[in-house]
């Protein structure tokens, strides 16, 4: 079976499975990485034209936006 790298969200279920025992795990929340802020970040810049002196208001501004988007999720499920 081929492998995903999917990111667990709230709902989903987790199994292990170890012998003959299967153990189910919920997953508590998503998790917003580094990496994800930094790939936000860079489109930020990238619609400004990588004007230099953004590089923080950038980050923050993509943390926000992820945070938000996130918060939604949650409201949805």
């Amino acid at each position: 079976m081929p492998r995903t790298n999917k990111i667990p969200q709230p709902d989903d279920e987790v199994k292990v499975t170890q012998k003959k025992k299967t153990i189910k795990l919920k997953t508590s929340k998503p998790i917003i990485t580094k990496d994800m802020i930094a790939e936000a970040a860079y489109y930020k810049a990238e619609q400004r034209g990588f004007a230099l002196g953004f590089e923080e208001h950038d980050w923050l501004e993509a943390e926000i936006d992820l945070n938000s988007k996130l918060s939604m999720h949650k409201k949805q499920h």
